[in-house]
């Protein structure tokens, strides 16, 4: 989808050779890094899993808030959808930090059996990523410490020529331009949905092969995107992990488990599951009646049509499906594009990020990224996420320093691109400089089109009293400078943020970043968790919460942000209830909007203020009936 960077940015041919540095290092041929040839993408491994039972405490709206968020109880036992089989690689979280499990049900009524996802770890470094997702349990032999990278993984060029380049600019103009398209669509997209239902909504059971995929434990919550988020982003999406069910429909009989990342859209008919593990009776074997890890499989959903799509790992290749489904049956449609490509065999975010200037960034292991989510809207993009250690190497392949950072993979039918944020390292020969390692909170991103050697860069390193931020265009080995570089990347805005009746959100921790998405020099995405005191329309503290967080800031001045509350740590009246969603947007002129989702036992309170210099102008709220609620997990580091 051409959204996902636009059209305008294809691009122009670097032909001309001014203010151009030339890179010494092969340009045919794929830079994916160390073979893995003769490895299937599914190991058929498969054990019985263990199943062991786990209590549960659940809070209510509408009574004592610190209650809504009461941790279920964590006793050392494994959680229910911890599986044997072909698996990737996905953190658990120690008992000792709990989700939260709420139930938004009257209280009349009391979900039984209700299964909790485990929380994560607990992270005391605000440098390192919070990985909110299970222990990563490699099934397949093991094998010998990967090999350092080969050296032509980085480019030859001694220095980058400062002056800016005329058709690298415009190309970084063109993509800040597609903005405007996507400005629209979300536009729409937010009427479409103005009274969202929140988080508390089950995941529908989808179809695939013939079996019906029904959840089988509780969700845990552990992310989101604002309604404004641009692509490849999706606007409005809740992410989250969940055990699902593969029923056979004409039986009722469950063939098998897996389990899975979770994107469901917020107002929006999508799903998007991601398999991280398999257990059962066919343990993900050829017949497909459990998809194996690797697999994605989504639905998009317009009434009574909708658009269904799969990918799942096979040996000798994904096999894709397409199909737009009607009340009078499915047309199966023709569609190349491979939404899950190096997924399963974890090639996905291994492609060596060039600085263009000798130096080159990847992965110190080859298959150790840990996967912690999954966002884009299938079959037109798809994103991955999760975090990993990654290597600086020299021109000769050797690695000279390492850090920690989050990374976001994205890929439509024209550009693929990464973007990568660190999140720690250990102190030692940090800088802007070449063949420095870059200090926590840099940020890089590249855009490909089409080659390995046709691309865009951008990086953001932080520096006392401001940041180091570059563009430049390869094409062919040839770079070039851009004279715009139109975002910082590691300034992200630490402001109060108002909501309705004059209560603000003013943060008090730092953020522990999670994610990172967008495509900057354009816009950059980051999530993560943080807390708020909450604030009266007097000023007064009125308690504390914990929130998902995600933040947009883009070329043109606008920032986004989205919360979601998942723990009252302190407060009574006036304090905004687990599951709360609030998006603000606006721009450096102070004018801008928020809107609300608020649940209540009975139903949501959606409310919509514009804000503006000479004051706010609330609109009529609108309270939306919800007859049943799903009971869902939160994760929270803060617990």
């Amino acid at each position: 989808m051409a959204l996902s960077a636009g059209c305008a940015v294809a691009a122009a041919d670097d032909g001309s050779r001014d203010s151009v540095a030339k890179v010494d290092s092969p340009d045919s041929g794929s830079a994916s890094g160390p073979s893995r040839a003769g490895r299937s993408p599914v190991d058929g491994r498969r054990s019985t899993p263990i199943l062991r039972s786990r209590a549960v405490v659940t809070g209510r709206v509408g009574s004592d808030p610190t209650a809504a968020a009461t941790a279920a109880p964590h006793a050392d036992i494994p959680r229910s959808a911890v599986h044997s089989g072909a698996s990737l690689r996905v953190p658990i979280a120690p008992s000792a930090t709990p989700s939260a499990t709420v139930d938004m049900t009257p209280p009349t009524a009391s979900p039984a059996g209700a299964v909790v996802a485990p929380a994560a770890v607990q992270s005391t470094n605000f440098g390192r990523p919070v990985s909110p997702a299970r222990p990563a349990t490699e099934l397949r032999p093991a094998k010998a410490a990967a090999a350092p990278w080969p050296a032509f993984l980085a480019p030859r060029s001694r220095q980058l020529i400062s002056a800016p380049h005329p058709l690298a600019t415009a190309t970084v103009a063109g993509l800040a331009l597609t903005n405007l398209l996507q400005s629209a669509v979300l536009m729409a997209v937010s009427v479409l949905s103005a009274a969202p239902p929140g988080p508390f909504t089950a995941t529908p059971t989808l179809r695939l092969n013939g079996f019906d995929i029904v959840p089988a434990s509780v969700e845990e919550v552990t992310s989101l995107y604002g309604r404004w988020a641009y692509m490849p982003g999706a606007p409005g999406l809740i992410q989250g992990r969940q055990q699902f069910g593969v029923v056979d429909p004409k039986t009722g009989d469950q063939v098998g488990t897996f389990d899975a990342l979770v994107s469901r859209g917020n107002g929006i008919g999508y799903t998007e599951l991601l398999v991280t593990s398999t257990a059962g009776p066919d343990g993900g074997a050829a017949d497909g009646r459990v998809p194996p890890a690797g697999s994605l499989i989504s639905n998009l959903q317009f009434g009574p049509i909708g658009i269904s799509h799969s990918a799942l790992p096979t040996p000798t290749g994904n096999a894709l499906s397409l199909k737009i489904t009607t009340p009078f049956g499915d047309i199966p449609v023709r569609f190349p594009f491979d939404n899950a490509k190096g997924i399963a065999d974890h090639t996905v975010d291994n492609r060596p990020m060039r600085l263009g200037n000798g130096y080159s960034i990847a992965p110190a292991d080859p298959d150790g990224e840990t996967l912690i989510g999954t966002s884009g809207i299938m079959p037109g993009f798809m994103t991955v996420q999760g975090h990993q250690d990654f290597s600086v190497y020299d021109p000769n392949g050797r690695p000279v320093g390492g850090f920690t950072g989050v990374f976001t993979t994205t890929a439509d039918l024209f550009f693929y691109t990464q973007a990568v944020m660190v999140t720690a390292n250990d102190g030692t020969n940090v800088g802007s400089a070449p063949g420095q390692v870059p200090p926590v909170g840099s940020v890089f991103n590249v855009i490909y089109f089409g080659t390995d050697d046709h691309f865009l860069l951008y990086s953001a390193l932080p520096r006392q009293g401001g940041a180091d931020v570059s563009v430049i265009k390869v094409n062919k080995g040839r770079v070039t400078t851009s004279a715009l570089s139109l975002i910082d990347a590691t300034a992200r805005p630490r402001t109060e943020l108002p909501a309705a009746g004059g209560v603000r959100f003013v943060p008090v921790s730092e953020l522990r970043v999670s994610g990172v998405n967008g495509l900057p020099p354009r816009e950059v995405q980051i999530q993560g968790y943080q807390q708020f005191d909450i604030q009266d329309s007097s000023g007064a503290r009125i308690g504390t919460v914990d929130a998902d967080v995600f933040d947009q800031w883009d070329a043109f001045g606008i920032r986004s942000t989205a919360l979601l509350i998942t723990n009252v740590a302190e407060g009574g009246a006036g304090v905004p209830p687990v599951g709360s969603i609030f998006n603000f947007v606006g721009s450096g002129g102070g004018i801008g909007s928020v809107h609300s989702t608020v649940p209540s036992p009975s139903g949501n309170l959606t409310s919509f203020t514009l804000l503006t210099p000479l004051g706010d102008i609330p609109m009529p709220s609108t309270f939306v009936p919800v007859a049943h609620r799903t009971p869902v997990s939160f994760y929270s580091p803060f617990r």
